[in-house]
């Protein structure tokens, strides 16, 4: 139809019919489409909530993995001072190397590049000392003295003892 031409009644209504059919297919489409984007963002919203609770869980997974390497890092460092120092102890003749790590001081060790060091001397002045018994000692009359380090329980040396065989 041409704008010159005029329309009639009917071809008004079933004009106007169409055009409210094109505007409610429209309109339930735009709501189609509203719909779809607001399951769109609800499911981007969930979304990014679990990453966010996931990048929690690491943060705390991260913690808990950092405290556990602090903890086995200075177990090992306090394995290694003392085998380091049982085992001078057993090199120096200690009959006890556990006793000897109990006693000597610690104070200045340090470690480098996986070699304890530091103890050395205090090891050294304790097997000077005769305060614990050696490899090659026998023990003495009293409990826990050495042969020769202390005094004799009567005051007087006792004589051997012979056996008859």
């Amino acid at each position: 139809m041409s704008e010159e031409e005029e329309m009639t009644p009917v071809e008004l209504k079933v004009a106007l019919e169409n055009v409210r059919d094109a505007l409610k297919r429209a309109n339930a489409e735009s709501a189609d489409r509203r719909k779809k984007l607001e399951v769109y963002e609800a499911e981007k919203k969930e979304l990014k909530d679990k990453s966010l609770s996931n990048s929690e869980k690491f943060q705390v997974e991260i913690k808990a993995v950092s405290e556990a390497h602090k903890t086995l890092k200075a177990e090992l460092h306090a394995e290694r001072v003392r085998n380091a120092v049982t085992t001078e102890a057993q090199k120096l003749g200690f009959a006890s190397p556990d006793d000897a790590y109990a006693l000597t001081d610690l104070s200045e060790i340090d470690i480098t590049d996986g070699k304890v060091v530091g103890f050395e001397k205090s090891l050294k002045a304790l097997a000077e000392s005769g305060r614990l018994v050696m490899a090659d000692q026998k023990r003495g009359d009293s409990l826990g003295t050495p042969l020769g380090k202390g005094k004799p329980a009567s005051g007087a040396e006792k004589a051997p003892v012979q056996i008859r065989v």
